[in-house]
This record gives C-alpha cells, sequence and structure tokens, in this order.
C-alpha cells in the first residue's frame, strides 16, 4: 500500500467516524430533548435555539431585511451567508436544521483534509492517524458545538494555516 493510499484510507476513516458523530450527536440531543419535554421546555446544549435563531436571522433577510439595519445581528458580517445559504435551500425549520448539519459537516470534512495534508509529504502516516485522532476527540467532547454553531467554519480556516 502506497503512503497516498494510506493517507486517503485514513482520511476516509475520519470522514466516517465523523459522520457517525455527528448523526448521533443530532439524533441523541433531538431524543433527549423529546424525554426531558415533559419537565419543561428542554434544549440540551442550546442547538434548537441557536439554529432558530440562524434559521430566524436568514429568513428575514429573505423578506428584504438588512442584517444589522433592520434586525440585530450579532455574528460578523462573514458568517451571515453560512445561515443564509441553507435557508435559500429549504422552506422550513427541520430542513434548515438539517442543510445547517450538513453544511458543517462539509467544513469538517474540509478540516480533516487540511489537517492530514498538514505534514506534507515527508510525515510519516502514522503521525497523521494520530493527528486525526486527537481531532475526532475534541469532536467528540464538543459534539453539540460542531453541528450547533458555525465554529466549524473558522476551525476549518486555522487548520488549512501552515506553520
Amino acid at each position: 500500500m502506497t503512503r497516498n493510499s494510506k493517507l486517503t484510507a485514513c482520511i476516509l476513516i475520519a470522514i466516517g467516524v465523523h459522520a457517525a458523530i455527528f448523526t448521533a450527536t443530532d439524533i441523541g440531543l433531538r431524543a433527549a430533548n423529546d424525554a426531558l419535554r415533559s419537565f419543561g421546555p428542554a434544549d440540551l446544549g442550546s442547538v434548537t435555539y441557536t439554529h432558530r435563531y440562524y434559521y430566524g436571522s436568514a429568513s428575514q433577510a429573505l423578506s428584504g431585511k438588512i442584517p444589522y439595519r433592520d434586525f440585530v445581528f450579532e455574528y460578523p458580517v462573514l458568517a451571515f451567508p453560512l445561515f443564509l445559504i441553507p435557508r435559500l435551500l429549504t422552506s422550513g425549520f427541520d430542513s434548515y436544521r438539517f442543510a445547517f448539519v450538513v453544511e458543517m459537516f462539509l467544513f469538517d470534512v474540509a478540516a480533516i483534509v487540511l489537517i492530514a495534508r498538514h505534514g506534507g509529504e515527508t510525515e510519516e502516516v502514522r503521525t497523521v492517524a494520530r493527528r486525526l485522532a486527537w481531532y475526532t476527540l475534541y469532536c467528540v467532547l464538543l459534539a453539540p458545538l460542531m453541528i450547533g454553531r458555525y465554529d466549524l467554519v473558522p476551525n476549518s480556516c486555522s487548520a488549512s494555516r501552515h506553520p
């Protein structure tokens, strides 16, 4: 097996594991929130709240309002397209939530590829695998943030930097 095929295998395995993390987190949070609803409003990880905020802001923009001028928008200007794109592709909140999670997963895939390629041609595959394992642990520990916020985007951008 060549070095490139080993790197590709590491990347594909990491992507598969991250897909499972994203899916399990989304399903788990929804199930936990449904179970806790009998005790009152529940939103573990504040994922639903955040998605509703993004959805509402994007919906206001689609109705002709301008962020910062016509409605309060607390995020940087370049973050707004990240909230708007899933809204352009969907009509309701549930489909928006799914599209947003997919969008964040695509940025996660980009981060995986950039992290794997960071060492260049001279680094051992074992070192790349360890680096991807650490990134995967980070994703597991912060799973609600991974699917609920846009933080993967700046994270992916920082993964593209070389020392």
